[in-house]
């Protein structure tokens, strides 16, 4: 059997039934277990939800969109989850790895923004690389992976 976690945020559009209630229930009735030790984890929210688990986990993610968010990086709903648990199950799934950023102790799924402490002051930054030595001032500075 394999171990699922599930990480979710607060409920846009059920306040008797909170989301990760029912994604668990969901989960459990496919025959997945709800586990501290999973073998994936179902992150359920939107895109800033999903950046925040990819750049935390270092597990297989299933990123499923709730019912209000845009949910760009997410290919399923909450409606959709069984089938793609069963799909699962029968090893009908492929595994796609996304780039991760690491900067002053921060790990991204998809940018780091580094900034004055307050953002209301530019500050000066150096970038360097192989074929690039550049001393800037802006309001601040984004890396981004492709």
């Amino acid at each position: 059997m394999k171990r699922v976690k599930s990480i979710v945020t607060h409920c846009h559009y059920c306040r008797t039934l909170p989301h990760h209630k029912q994604v668990e229930k969901i989960l459990k009735s496919a025959g997945f277990e709800v586990s501290s030790r999973p073998d994936f984890i179902v992150v359920c929210g939107g895109d800033g939800t999903f950046a925040k688990a990819g750049g935390k986990e270092n597990l297989p993610l299933l990123f499923v969109r709730d019912r209000i968010s845009v949910g760009a990086l997410a290919e399923i709903s909450v409606m959709d989850l069984p089938t793609y648990l069963e799909r699962i199950k029968k090893g009908d799934f492929f595994i796609q790895n996304f780039m991760r950023l690491e900067g002053n102790g921060t790990v991204a799924f998809n940018d780091i923004y580094f900034t004055h402490i307050d953002g209301s002051e530019s500050i000066q930054y150096r970038i360097k690389s192989r074929n690039l030595d550049v001393v800037m001032t802006s309001s601040g500075v984004i890396f981004s992976t492709p």
